[in-house]
Formats: C-alpha cells, sequence, structure tokens
C-alpha cells in the first residue's frame, strides 16, 4: 500500500472539489487503500449527496472488508444510488468472506431497507437481514429492472428478490427459482451463477448446473472483438460450479477461459457428486 502520510490532505482537497462540482481527483485517492477510511467515514453520512456518493464510491473501489464495514451506514441512504453502490460492495464481501467479517452489518441488517426501490444488490442483502420483507414481497411481483453491476444486462426485479427469500427459506420463493432456472434469458442464467454462493437448496444447484452447463450462448466477457471462440454461459458455469462446491476437478480455471466439452461433463458430474439427492 503507498505511504499514506499525505493522505488526509489529499482527501480534504479532493472532497473540497466534490463540494465544488469537481470529482475528478477522487479516483487518486484509491492507491492509499484503507488508510483514507478514518478521514472518508464521515464522508458516508455528509448533508451532501455528491460527497456521499463519491465517499461510498471511493470505498467501494478498495474493496476490502474494513470498506465495507464503513459503508453500511448508507444501506439506508435516501439517494437510491447511494444505497445500491453501497450495497454492491456489502454483497461483494458478504459472498466472498461471509457476513461475519464485516463489523456493523449484524445492526445494519436489522433494518428493513423499505424505502425506495432496492436495487438487485440491497434486495439480494435482505437475504441475510431479520427485516425487509416486505421489500421482497414488493419486487416479487414488481415487473421493473434491476442490474447487479452497471456492465450487467437488466434482469427483473423478481429474480434477486426470489434468490432472498429463497436463502431464508422461503418454499414458494424456491419453486419460482426452479421456474426461472428452467425458462428464463441467458441475462437471468448468468445473474444466478453470479450469486450461486446464495442459492443453497440442492434441487435448485442441480438444476442451474444442468441449464448452465448445457447453454452456448455467447456472453460479455471483455475479449476484444472478432476474438473466438467467444465465451459461453457454460463457461462461466464451469468456474461458478468449481468455486460454489470446491470442486476438485484438475481443471485450470481461467475468467477468460473456454472449456472443453470434456471439461464441462467433468463439472456436470462432480456437481451430482458433491449435492445432497
Amino acid at each position: 500500500m503507498a505511504q499514506a502520510a499525505g493522505a488526509p490532505q489529499q482527501i480534504a482537497a479532493a472532497f473540497e472539489s466534490v463540494r465544488k462540482g469537481d470529482a475528478s481527483l477522487i479516483g487518486g485517492l484509491v492507491h492509499y487503500g484503507d488508510a483514507v477510511i478514518p478521514a472518508v467515514l464521515p464522508l458516508v453520512t455528509d448533508t451532501d449527496p455528491a460527497v456521499r456518493r463519491e465517499a461510498v464510491a471511493l470505498l467501494d473501489a478498495i474493496n476490502d472488508a474494513s470498506a465495507a464495514a464503513a459503508v453500511t451506514p448508507a444501506l439506508q441512504d435516501t439517494s437510491p444510488e447511494v444505497a445500491e453502490r453501497a450495497a454492491r460492495l456489502i454483497l461483494r464481501i458478504v459472498l466472498r468472506l461471509g457476513v461475519d467479517k464485516i463489523q456493523g452489518f449484524d445492526a445494519a441488517r436489522t433494518l428493513p431497507a423499505e424505502h425506495g426501490s432496492p436495487g438487485a444488490a440491497r434486495l439480494l442483502l435482505l437475504g441475510f437481514t431479520h427485516g425487509g420483507e416486505s421489500a421482497l414481497r414488493t419486487a416479487l411481483s414488481a415487473k421493473r429492472l434491476v442490474k447487479l453491476t452497471d456492465a450487467d444486462e437488466p434482469v427483473p426485479a423478481a429474480l434477486p428478490a426470489a434468490i432472498a427469500l429463497s436463502l431464508r427459506g422461503d418454499s414458494k420463493a424456491r419453486a419460482q427459482l426452479a421456474e426461472r432456472i428452467s425458462g428464463d434469458s441467458a441475462a437471468s442464467l448468468i445473474f444466478m451463477l453470479q450469486v450461486v454462493d446464495m442459492i443453497d437448496a440442492p434441487d435448485l444447484l442441480q438444476a442451474l448446473a444442468r441449464r448452465t452447463l448445457a447453454d452456448n450462448t455467447a456472453i460479455a466477457s471483455g475479449l476484444p472483438a472478432g476474438i473466438e471462440p467467444r465465451r459461453r454461459v457454460a463457461d462461466l458455469a464451469v468456474e461458478s460450479f468449481i468455486r460454489r462446491l470446491k470442486l476438485n476437478t484438475g481443471i485450470a480455471i481461467h475468467p477468460a477461459a473456454s472449456y472443453s466439452a470434456t471439461d464441462v461433463a467433468a463439472v456436470r458430474d462432480a456437481v451430482v457428486r458433491n449435492t445432497p439427492q
């Protein structure tokens, strides 16, 4: 991590510029890593929504458990953009490390988070909460679209709501997820693979594996245009299930890889062996 001696002065200058409408200096603070957190923490609840937005964006770029803990107050921000950005960071850390690794999240997750129209990450986080039932039920029948990240294709808000409710053990939500796995678009399947750690029902895991490992739909993968073969839903599924179930397949995974039919079949068989019937 870079030397943090000059961090307080640069943070103060950068956020003073934000108050004047210029956020161009914020990106230069990322290299300080978690050394910025003490100075940025009070800005997460600043009266200026632009300052709150950039404070959360900076912590989002740092992307560690300390940064996630610092943005927990922003889950209840009146700005949907700020609240969703905070939720995206917290969700990434929750899925990577678990809820117990984020100091302060246990208190934050008791809050209802029902105002506004929660985005995908906020809806998913409600799967770990003690409140938010109304928000999830409303989203379950909503027609609006949400994204997990800005780069993703939109999916119905009902999808993250169903995943969150299923994680709480809701049988109707699990039935809805089963229907979605069998009939939804590639965008919805990709969404489920991105948060496959939240899908804990063995029958849903096996159904999702069967559907996605057989899906050769091309996906956006960040590869330059014209590069062949293109990445497929099946390639993402190979990586997602190896990681989710800690499968010992001997397959070397890489985020730009295209896997062979033999690799795909090996993962499909391993999923069956490693999930209860």
